[in-house]
């Protein structure tokens, strides 16, 4: 798509499609984030998690109030002290996602967390993160994906992306399941974090077909990542 094709459209182009109009550019970098780049985040996220568990750090979970940002604020860090600084990424909490952003002067969209390419700053492998308590909360999870993520306000630069579930009581797998009726699509079980080391982590698959709104995201096969973390919110304690 050409400089001249984005101005017909609605909105504004925004700083990186007057930088970079060319949208095949974006599909070569996005293949930055390959599978094996995507497992290697995913292995991160997992021990951040370990290592989040054994600190116990939230006191009275079950009667705090924005319990999702209190412990996204403490899951960060742990991914940071698990990066290398090696990786072809590096990791941001609330990362702005500036490319589907309305205007410049607006308030862009931001990922709970993101993973971006230390190569061009623009290509963001996000993580969004709900905490599963109530129907309300599976029913947020549910439109995180199908309103952001598959009209391509989300994501735009790469086609997979992560979806973290805080389960405050409950088993994983009854979570998955409700989370694959709640999608319509099957969820399969990924072959190293839930077949080899019994994860909660499955794997859905999605045919994006980006809205007129983003002309450059990236459309076709689209996966999500759904990583299941259980809290036990009666055994967490301050450290």
């Amino acid at each position: 798509m050409t400089t001249k094709n984005i101005k017909k459209s609605r909105r504004r182009l925004t700083p990186h499609e007057v930088i970079c109009p060319n949208v095949p550019e974006f599909n070569t970098i996005a293949k930055s984030f390959s599978q094996n780049v995507v497992d290697d985040i995913s292995r991160v996220i997992w021990k951040a998690y370990d290592q989040m568990k054994q600190e116990r750090f939230i006191k009275n979970l079950d009667q705090s109030k924005q319990k999702e940002r209190r412990i996204t604020r403490k899951l960060e860090p742990c991914i940071q002290k698990n990066l290398s600084g090696d990786e072809p990424y590096y990791a941001q909490h609330e990362s702005p996602e500036l490319e589907t952003c309305k205007s410049p002067s607006a308030h862009p969209p931001a990922y709970d967390i993101g993973f971006i390419l230390k190569t061009d700053d623009e290509i963001i492998w996000p993580v969004e993160c709900k905490v599963l308590q109530t129907s309300e909360g599976f029913t947020a999870y549910q439109r995180e994906i199908e309103d952001n993520f598959m009209t391509g306000r989300y994501a735009p630069f790469t086609n997979s992306a992560g979806m973290v579930g805080y389960l405050l009581k409950g088993e994983p797998e009854q979570a998955l399941n409700r989370i694959e009726s709640k999608l319509g699509v099957p969820l399969k079980p990924h072959p190293q974090f839930f077949e080899e080391e019994g994860r909660p982590h499955k794997v859905s698959s999605h045919n994006r077909a980006c809205s007129e709104a983003y002309p450059k995201a990236i459309s076709g096969n689209f996966e999500c990542h759904h990583l299941i973390m259980t809290m036990n919110c009666q055994e967490n304690v301050a450290v």
